[in-house]
């Protein structure tokens, strides 16, 4: 892949994290409105969400890691592997 695109790809997906994080602030801060006093359960029950998603993906990673020792150098599917580990760190 040429630098070029891959700067590209870059941009893209730190223009897709920002507008991830504005729409979870403004939700959040719908909720926080919305719920009033309730607002904490929904917190605590999204933060729990949240490390269980992120648990799943640490414990996936070895798994991708030898399915990349698997694949031969520079193979499509060995560059697949490159993207989804980086993705997940």
């Amino acid at each position: 892949m040429s630098s070029a695109g891959n700067e590209n790809s870059t941009g893209q997906a730190m223009k897709r994290m920002a507008v991830g994080i504005a729409v979870l602030v403004v939700a959040t801060a719908l909720l926080y409105l919305v719920a009033g006093d309730g607002f904490y359960l929904w917190a605590k029950a999204i933060h729990v969400i949240a490390v269980i998603a992120w648990m799943a993906g640490m414990l996936y990673l070895p798994r991708l890691f030898v399915y990349h020792v698997d694949a031969e150098k520079g193979s499509v599917q060995s560059e697949t592997f490159k993207v989804m580990e980086r993705r997940l760190l």
